[in-house]
């Protein structure tokens, strides 16, 4: 009596084989996408039916090694689509982490020219903000506080020049 769950499970193995091995080889050759599916189908069906073909015992003792030689090559081509297929799904899933890796190196520029404006900015503020607070602490009268904040007014225009610089 035939294993027919043996057989089905050689059946399952060999069209998922089948599909991998198109699928890479169609991988390695973009240009010819018809013309491999075609190549590949063929192979694959082939190495099959030589599959039961020596195993029924129906050839001849010529077709017998031709078969045999036959059935030892063509996995090989399988295997190598196969390896194709996992070549192209490793550098499907590196391209764009190498493209997150360039987006965050051009963000890590952005925040050290950002962190550079900022250190200038503290620079050119510094001072404006020393020379108020210098005036408040001589002085002990409303004169004193009142030539502060005129002081701070007459630096409304650098100090928008300073926010505004840094903006844009």
């Amino acid at each position: 009596m035939p294993d027919y769950a043996g057989l089905l499970t050689a059946i399952r193995i060999s069209c998922v084989s089948a599909y991998y091995s198109i699928s890479g080889l169609t991988a390695f050759f973009a240009a010819a996408q018809i013309p491999i599916i075609a190549m590949g189908t063929a192979l694959e069906v082939g190495k099959d039916l030589n599959i039961v073909r020596l195993r029924l015992n129906v050839v001849g003792s010529f077709m017998k090694h031709y078969l045999t030689g036959s059935f030892i090559i063509s996995p090989l081509i399988t295997s190598r689509g196969v390896v194709g297929f996992l070549g192209k799904a490793h550098l499907d899933q590196a391209a764009p982490s190498a493209q997150l890796q360039a987006e965050v190196i051009l963000l890590d520029e952005q925040i050290q020219t950002e962190r550079g404006n900022i250190v200038a900015n503290k620079l050119v503020l510094s001072p404006m903000d020393s020379s108020v607070t210098e005036i408040l602490t001589r002085s002990q009268d409303e004169r004193g506080a009142e030539r502060a904040v005129q002081l701070r007014r007459g630096q409304r225009e650098e100090r928008a020049t300073v926010v505004v610089g840094n903006l844009i």
